[in-house]
């Protein structure tokens, strides 16, 4: 009865996640340590999505490891990657921060003087579009581009 109830819900589990087995029946994949007669208890599963891709399931009798029992399954899918289109990114971790705000510090000077107050909202204007410039270009020269896998996601 135990056996019934346990085989249900790998029965039910199969059925909702859409389970295919893939081992073709009869298939042995344990040798008995008392009689050494070969049996066919292993069951392997996939989706049935993934089961399209499947090119062959089989078990690897010349790999059968010493002092075992079971063998190998062997499962080969055709599965293809997508070349990610990830552009480079900037890398801060990487940053010689010294260099970094010594270039900012020059940049700055080159282009908005020294410090003075501001009176206007134009030379705000102006002095925070230095500012904008002065990073931006700071950060262009100063700060490396990651370099992303291809196959990364």
């Amino acid at each position: 009865m135990a056996a019934l109830e346990a085989s249900g819900k790998i029965l039910k589990l199969v059925a909702d996640y859409g389970m295919v087995q893939i081992l073709p029946k009869g298939i042995p994949t344990l040798q008995s340590s008392s009689t050494r007669n070969w049996t066919q208890p292993d069951n392997t599963f996939c989706t049935e999505h993934t089961s399209e891709s499947l090119v062959s399931c089989d078990m690897a009798l010349e790999r059968h490891g010493p002092k075992t029992d079971h063998l190998p399954v062997l499962t080969v899918l055709e599965m293809s990657t997508t070349a990610s289109n990830e552009s480079p990114a900037w890398n801060y971790r990487s940053v010689d921060w010294d260099k970094f705000q010594l270039a900012l510090r020059n940049m700055l000077t080159d282009l908005a003087g020294p410090p003075k107050i501001l009176e206007t909202a134009e030379e705000f204007q102006l002095v925070a579009g230095s500012l904008d410039e002065a990073l931006c270009h700071t950060v262009e020269s100063k700060v490396p581009k990651t370099r992303p896998h291809p196959h990364m996601k």
